[in-house]
Parts: C-alpha cells; sequence; structure tokens
C-alpha cells in the first residue's frame, strides 16, 4: 500500500511551508517455503534421515549436526531480514535463534546447526521468516530422526516348494516364500532380497523383491510353479540356485535380507534349508 505523508510548519507570523511525501507500506506477510536438510560438511558417519510425510522422504549422513537450508521464502516479493529457527526433541525446545537471511534474491540461506541427535528420538527443525516491516510468514517444519541400526525380523520365514511334508521341503527349481513385514521403529525399509547359499559362503545368490513380503524364485522360464503356493499371487523372479558338490544332490539355504533407507541390513535368523532333488534348470 502507498500512504501520503504530509508535513506543515508555522512561523510566528503564521507563515507556512509544506512537504510531502508517498511511503509505501508492506501489509503482506512474506510467503512461506521449505525447511531442507541436508549432510554436514565432512562429517563422520552417523545415519539420520527425514521422516516420511509431508514431503520427500531423504537420506542423509551426519555426525553432530545437520545442514540446514531455508529457501523459498518470500517468494511473493517481500524483502525477508531474517528467519525464526528453532530444534525441538519431541515437544522440548532444545534450541533457538534468529537466522540473518543472505541478500534478497538469493535462493537459500544455509548454515550447520551442530548438535547430537540421540538414537530414535525424534526431531523437528522449523522456520518462519520476518520481513524488513516486521511480519512473520507461516512456519514450516522439517522433521529427523537419527538411525544407525538395521531392521529387525519379526519372524522366520515360510517357504513352500510344493513339497508334500511341511517338514521336508525339497524342489527341482521353485521356491515361494512369504514372511511378515521386519521391523524399523527410525526409518523405512525399502528393500527385501531373498539370498540361497550351497555348501560355499562364496556362492551365494540373492535376488531383490522390492518391499514385498512374498515372492516365487524359479530357476528358469520353463519351470512350473503353479501348484507351489503363493505362486497364484506373488511376484516372480528369475534366479540360477546355487550348485551343490557339483552334483544334484544337497542342501541350499535360503534367507531374507532386509535393508532400510540408510543402507543397514541385516538377514534373518533361522535360514530355510531346503533339499535340491535337482536344481539345474530345465531346458
Amino acid at each position: 500500500d502507498t500512504l501520503p505523508f504530509r508535513l506543515r510548519a508555522m512561523d510566528e507570523g503564521n507563515a507556512t511551508a509544506e512537504a510531502a511525501q508517498s511511503c509505501l507500506f508492506h501489509s503482506e506477510l512474506p510467503s512461506a517455503g521449505a525447511v531442507k536438510l541436508g549432510k554436514v560438511v565432512n562429517a563422520p558417519s552417523t545415519s539420520v534421515m527425514l521422516l516420511p510425510g509431508g514431503g520427500d522422504v531423504v537420506d542423509t549422513k551426519a555426525a553432530e549436526g545437520v545442514r540446514v537450508c531455508i529457501a523459498g521464502f518470500g517468494d511473493n516479493g517481500v524483502d525477508i531480514e531474517f528467519f525464526r529457527f528453532a530444534v525441538r526433541g519431541g515437544d522440548e525446545l532444545l534450541h533457538s535463534e534468529d537466522v540473518t537471511a543472505v541478500a534478497y534474491g538469493a535462493s537459500e540461506t544455509c548454515f550447520e546447526q551442530v548438535m547430537a541427535f540421540d538414537e530414535g528420538k525424534a526431531y523437528s527443525l522449523s522456520a518462519a521468516a520476518v520481513s524488513t516491516t516486521g511480519l512473520q510468514s507461516a512456519t514450516v517444519t522439517a522433521s529427523l530422526v537419527s538411525d544407525s541400526t538395521p531392521p529387525i525380523s519379526s519372524s522366520p520365514p515360510t517357504v513352500h516348494t510344493g513339497a508334500p511334508s511341511p517338514v521336508h521341503q525339497t524342489t527341482s527349481c521353485c521356491v515361494a516364500a512369504s514372511w511378515d513385514p521386519w521391523e524399523d521403529p527410525q526409518s523405512a525399509i525399502t528393500l527385501y532380497s531373498l539370498c540361497f547359499a550351497g555348501a560355499a559362503a562364496e556362492d551365494e545368490r540373492c535376488v531383490d523383491v522390492g518391499t514385498n513380503t512374498s515372492a516365487v524364485v524359479k530357476a528358469s522360464d520353463n519351470c512350473a510353479c503353479d501348484a507351489v503356493p503363493p505362486a497364484t499371487t506373488a511376484p516372480t523372479y528369475l534366479l540360477a540356485f546355487p550348485v551343490v558338490n557339483g552334483d544334484d544332490g544337497g542342501v541350499i539355504t535360503m534367507s531374507v535380507r532386509a535393508t532400510n533407507l540408510q543402507g543397514l541390513s541385516d538377514v534373518g535368523e533361522p535360514v530355510v534349508q531346503i533339499g535340491r532333488a535337482s536344481c539345474r534348470e530345465r531346458v
């Protein structure tokens, strides 16, 4: 808004002089932007991640701190003087300060917030912009949680080979498996893998099955898995099974491996042993 100001002066003889000027008054609030979190430069590795919800899940790494970038505030043309920044752990205010905004027109104001994040605890980092006329934008919050532990298996997998006995599982080329979702209180599980091994540990072979909790693995396209539950509903993957002692007999083991957003993974216990009548590809 433009407001006119007029100044009039009068002397003892009642003579007057007047000066007028128009002033621009900002009554509009700064527009809100975003709080972005990233890795502290040259920091050692302790995992920190953004919690899912309200935006993209971002995997970052930090030691005793996190890099904060405040961006997009004042895109409606309102000049920003500073940001009100705060860190909370749960409902407890841990830190607050006014952060000077970079020169007008710059895309981001970035700084490193140094503090120790406790394992498994949720934190929120919030910012609001204050204009040169003292008006404050809406507050924007980014959340993170520290995570340096792998996912935890909740139960052993169930294996189906089509064998008549649930105790002695044998197969020539087809294995179906299902398992309960693993637990990871801090971060999301992004990948399950089914891994098969023979007598030699270096011969372990794995197939990634995404976030599915059931899958069918077969040695070739010629392998008939229709009779193997839950083959009718689970996605199917191809994997050449490990060779056991170079012959047709023996046992292979199958295990489930889970990986979270941080790339931390673990193998479920116990592994499942499968008698292998002939795991060579059918032609």
